[in-house]
């Protein structure tokens, strides 16, 4: 991955979480964070991509470019698998953040699963199971490859992370749980901290495009379900509703919503909020960053 002094590491961190608190309460032109769902649309549509351009000042004299797509849904892809003889249903993760460093002949993928939710809540049974442990499991939705998914990684290698936010605070701010919590500092505990982390590649895991390996085919077949679900566009007939379509390579936005029963979208969101802070099945939302050299990225 990327090899960038730690001083220059340091700027990105306070910048990243510069902008993310900075969406939180109303900046970077969207309204003001009021419940959960509008924090992790915030932070993954508009924070993230918005700190790429705030880099630009650290990174271009190493003559490297940041480019940054945020993909909101409202949806979670959902998984079940048996732990001592007990079975779980639950979330697999809010949000999927990859980092692919294309600044060298051969490119470099980092990739993390991210659960975002309220500080006063706590993990919920079967994911803390599955984040602990990370037994064989299976999707529920049919939209997935079948067949048990083995993502027991590597001593070093975190698959996903705990993330949560109080938005009582004057100035929320997402901060890290476990098992990515590093300790002895709040500034290393941030979704900044651990972006730049997967920068340099020392955060999340390593994945491949197109690979075999358990992990890397779950990225992509995350990927593929987000991209599916968008490719109809506004159509009236179809489950999700997107405001634009993903077409990969970090090279479109979009938001996609989980939308079974056709409702206008407004409407839609309306009654996805309405339900409480449970996410309904449906794809992940996806934060995708690209690495290039100076010239390389247009």
């Amino acid at each position: 991955m990327l090899t960038i002094p730690r001083s220059q590491q340091a700027q990105l961190v306070d910048l990243a979480d510069a902008t993310i608190r900075g969406t939180l309460v109303g900046e970077h032109g969207v309204p003001e964070a009021a419940n959960l769902f509008e924090a992790i649309g915030a932070t993954v549509s508009t924070a993230f991509p918005a700190a790429a351009d705030a880099w630009r000042s650290v990174l271009a004299p190493l003559g490297v470019t940041a480019k940054v797509i945020g993909a909101f849904s409202f949806g979670v892809p959902k998984v079940a698998f048996i732990d001592g003889g007990v079975a779980h249903r639950c979330d697999l993760a809010a949000c999927l953040v990859i980092v692919d460093d294309q600044t060298a002949p051969v490119s470099d993928r980092r990739a993390l699963l991210l659960s975002l939710r309220r500080q006063a809540d706590p993990a919920p049974p079967g994911q803390g199971r599955l984040y602990a442990e990370w037994p064989a499991f299976r999707f529920a939705d049919t939209a997935y490859e079948a067949g048990s998914r083995d993502l027991r990684a590597a001593k070093g290698e975190t698959n996903a992370c705990f993330a949560e936010i109080d938005l009582a605070r004057k100035e929320p701010e997402w901060t890290l749980a476990e098992p990515c919590r590093s300790g002895g500092g709040r500034s290393r505990d941030s979704l900044g901290a651990l972006l730049v982390a997967m920068v340099v590649g020392a955060g999340g895991r390593k994945a491949v495009a197109g690979g075999t390996d358990a992990w890397s085919q779950t990225v992509d077949d995350l990927l593929r379900s987000t991209a599916r679900a968008t490719a109809g566009g506004l159509s009236r007939q179809s489950r999700v509703r997107s405001a634009a379509t993903y077409k990969g390579e970090c090279g479109s936005g979009f938001v996609v919503v989980e939308n079974r029963q056709d409702l206008p979208l407004d409407l839609a969101l309306a009654k996805i909020v309405a339900q409480g802070d449970a996410l309904p099945e449906g794809p992940i939302s996806v934060v995708h960053v690209v690495l290039r050299r100076h010239g390389i990225l247009n």
